[in-house]
């Protein structure tokens, strides 16, 4: 009996703290329940409206590959020669003897066209060349002759001193002087009636004595090659004088 009312009484304090719980927390109904689970999850509406983050791994190898891309395009379109580095210069050692060819050829081309330069210019100018008359061109080769007194060897000068003569005599007088030896010259001497006696003994002695230094061991001191030098000169100026006392009586006549 006793365990009965025990039980009643747990039973009514069950029922009494039951309801005490359920007059304390509110009345929620189904659909307010629904309600709050709904507005705590996130509002989304559509598929399209997920936000998408990009991963930096994902957007590296994007990049990544197309660069790949890129280069590979590149080298497809250009050929593997377009992009090698220059090649140095080869050197092309010359021979000496084409170096010579080459200044020598190069020299004469050079001359030439001086020439024709100055030749145009003496034609624009209207200026011609006079070969010098037979009386200067000795005095030049008499003088050229001079220059080689003061060798040891005497036959250059003594040559130099006959030569200037004989193509004197060959211009002038027209004895075939450069062809003949010395006899032969002084031979023709006396069919020069231009010429005096004081003068064939002067041509005489100057070619006789150049001979003797140049075909024998016979020395001439510098004196005795000057005394030769003026001897000729004295011969072409005394028989240029007696020509143009010549000539001059010639033109009054």
């Amino acid at each position: 009996m006793k365990h009965f009312i025990k039980t009643v009484l747990v039973l009514v304090l069950t029922s009494a703290l039951f309801a005490e719980t359920e007059t304390s927390a509110p009345d929620l109904s189904n659909t307010d329940a629904q309600q709050i689970v709904d507005n705590t999850k996130p509002e989304i509406s559509n598929e399209n409206d997920i936000p998408f983050q990009e991963d930096a791994s994902t957007v590296d190898i994007g990049s990544a590959t197309e660069g790949t891309s890129t280069a590979e395009e590149v080298s497809e379109e250009e050929p593997l020669e377009a992009i090698r580095d220059i090649r140095p210069a080869v050197d092309l050692p010359l021979e000496t003897w084409q170096i010579t060819t080459i200044a020598g050829i190069l020299l004469i081309l050079l001359l030439t066209l001086i020439y024709l330069i100055r030749k145009r210019r003496g034609q624009r100018s209207g200026i011609s060349i006079i070969p010098p008359d037979p009386y200067h061109k000795a005095l030049q080769e008499l003088e050229s002759a001079l220059q080689l007194i003061q060798r040891l060897d005497q036959r250059p000068f003594a040559t130099g001193i006959t030569d200037a003569v004989r193509g004197y005599l060959a211009a002038v007088f027209s004895l075939p002087a450069p062809e003949c030896t010395t006899e032969e010259v002084l031979e023709q001497l006396p069919n020069v009636a231009l010429l005096t006696e004081e003068l064939r003994e002067n041509i005489t002695y100057l070619l006789q004595q150049c001979d003797l230094a140049k075909f024998t061991k016979l020395q001439f001191e510098q004196p005795e090659r000057l005394k030769l030098y003026h001897q000729a000169k004295e011969f072409i100026l005394s028989s240029d004088k007696l020509i143009q006392l010549q000539n001059a009586n010639t033109s009054e006549q």
